[in-house]
């Protein structure tokens, strides 16, 4: 709505007189007489355009808050032209658009916007408290604001952020640099204890404020306050004061209830954060107890002790599916049976992780234990651990090849439960045969008695086994590196050192996969020397080494 005012003529702003208002003018601003002087009116509304433009400054849509004729300031949008005669300003057409409701809703809007804005970018709530007070200062046009947070005690509030525009040219009082309030003490300890927003229109007129005398001593007339929560409690509260009386604005009031409600999220959301993190922390210690476990588990199924094995090389490696694992199921053992012969085993319990490498560890021991007694077969020693799954209920798959080395002559025994075949480089022929397999993995449930083998390691030969995270390298891609692969590789690299065909292995299945395997890998290659090689060789030492394998290729 358009408000027009006309400015008769006059030799300067203090002396010009109102010629003309219109009727609207007149019922937002009170009826003014012709003749009324412009410093009245400019002083009794501070029409800053208007005297601007009696001085010769033309003003274009300028907001200004001016007094209406019911005490209450407004937000208008002013314009003023000066009127020239003979060079020389003669008077001032003054227009008013009433837009205090339009604006008042923009700021509102343009407030939780902000606020909404900061709450969900923010890291720390207390870090941006200022911004809040700021915002919600800055758009409803309060003079100054303050946060007040409920101890931990729940007996105080303490004032944590405060906030004052710099157009706010009272000093802070004494009462708004950090104090505290008990429940149900001035503004802030009603809006506590109530629960609910509360206004003051006029501080100087209220017997309900215990700061009214620092208030008006600070240039602060008005005040209000709003709480938000957490669960349902009241954690803190906002408190805002003006320079001047305002009477209660509901709409405001509902905006800052809005507010609240954002705060109120964001500490529901941080506090969940931190209940996350503290689980994730929780799980995280479980997770490296676990782990610190399972690899004393994976530790126990390498060979520790000096394995005496004149007249062979060998070494083993281990590779988990990820690098930074390093327990798995997968174990290994190289153990004597008596003077002349050595037990030999190789397996895979199905899973990861802990549960896997402490059957595995149990499984591995238990197998020894069946091996020392007098006569055992790689067949009876295989029966026996099947019919011990059974018997423990153990729900899980064991695939294993278990073999006896006879040391001087190189006769071997094996049965193989599921596992990979072995294969066995004959270096006279220069071909590369794979072992007997076959049979059912070990579950826990009976199966067929098993069959055990022979064979012989002569002069040269090499006897290569691995598990199944071998031949599956490449599963990702569905391009296994596969039995065939894995026979060509032995037949490219059998001339070398134990430790460097693991070595190359290990790179192929890591190429094969593109740097992420699909399982644990565990490998085992003894080559049998020849006469004269062997006497110029220490006897094996069965170590671990940095890097993840175990080699011997001499003491």
């Amino acid at each position: 709505m358009l408000l027009p005012l006309l400015v008769a003529e006059g030799d300067s702003p203090d002396v010009a007189l109102i010629s003309y208002a219109n009727a609207s003018y007149l019922s937002t601003f009170g009826v003014l007489e012709p003749g009324t002087p412009v410093r009245d009116l400019a002083k009794a509304c501070a029409l800053h355009p208007l005297v601007r433009a009696l001085s010769g400054q033309d003003v274009d849509a300028q907001e200004v808050q001016l007094s209406t004729a019911d005490g209450t300031r407004r937000q208008f949008l002013c314009s003023a032209t000066a009127i020239r005669h003979q060079g020389k300003v003669s008077g001032a057409v003054f227009c008013v658009l009433d837009q205090s409701e339009q604006t008042r809703s923009e700021h509102r809007l343009a407030v939780q916007y902000e606020v909404a804005r900061t709450v969900i970018e923010c890291e720390d709530f207390l870090s941006v408290a200022p911004k809040i007070l700021a915002a919600v200062g800055r758009h409803l046009n309060w003079s100054l604001g303050s946060l007040w947070i409920v101890e931990e005690s729940g007996q105080y509030l303490t004032q944590v952020a405060h906030w004052q525009t710099d157009a706010f040219a009272g000093p802070s009082p004494g009462w708004s640099q950090m104090g505290q309030m008990r429940p149900g003490e001035g503004l802030p300890g009603r809006v506590w204890t109530s629960g609910t927003p509360e206004w003051v229109s006029d501080l100087s007129q209220s017997g309900c404020c215990p700061r009214s005398t620092e208030a008006r001593q600070a240039g602060l007339r008005a005040a209000c306050a709003f709480p938000f929560s957490l669960d349902g409690q009241v954690v803190g509260l906002f408190e805002f004061f003006h320079s001047e009386a305002l009477e209660s604005d509901n709409e405001m009031l509902k905006t800052l209830l809005v507010l609240g409600t954002h705060v109120g999220q964001l500490l529901r959301r941080r506090h969940q954060e931190a209940e996350l993190r503290s689980v994730h922390t929780r799980i995280q210690m479980a997770y490296q107890r676990e782990h610190e476990i399972a690899k004393r588990f994976q530790n126990a199924l390498w060979p520790r002790d000096a394995i005496q094995l004149p007249g062979y090389s060998a070494a083993f490696s281990y590779r988990p599916m990820l690098a930074e694992a390093d327990v798995g199921g997968d174990f290994f053992n190289l153990f004597e049976l008596d003077q002349e012969r050595m037990g030999l085993v190789l397996g895979d319990v199905g899973g990861k992780g802990l549960e896997a490498a402490v059957i595995a560890a149990w499984f591995q021991h238990a197998l020894v234990a069946l091996a020392v007694r007098q006569g055992a077969t790689p067949a009876n020693v295989l029966d026996d651990a099947q019919r011990l799954l059974t018997g423990l209920n153990f729900d899980c798959i064991v695939t294993v090849f278990f073999a006896i080395l006879e040391k001087t002559t190189g006769y071997i025994w094996y049965c193989s439960a599921g596992q990979e075949p072995a294969l066995l480089w004959r270096e006279s022929i220069g071909k590369c045969e794979r072992l007997a397999s076959g049979q059912p993995a070990l579950v826990g449930l009976p199966v067929d008695p098993y069959v055990f083998h022979e064979t012989c390691l002569s002069a040269g030969d090499t006897l290569f086994l691995y598990t199944d995270g071998l031949a599956e390298a490449g599963a990702h891609q569905e391009q296994l590196l596969g039995e065939e692969g894995v026979a060509q590789l032995l037949a490219l690299c059998h001339h070398q050192e134990p430790d460097e065909i693991l070595r190359m292995m290990c790179q192929a299945a890591t190429t094969q996969s593109l740097g992420q395997l699909h399982d644990d890998i565990a490998m085992v290659a003894i080559r049998r020397l020849a006469a004269a090689e062997a006497a110029h060789t220490p006897p094996v030492i069965l170590r671990r080494c940095e890097h993840g394998s175990c080699s011997a290729t001499g003491a």
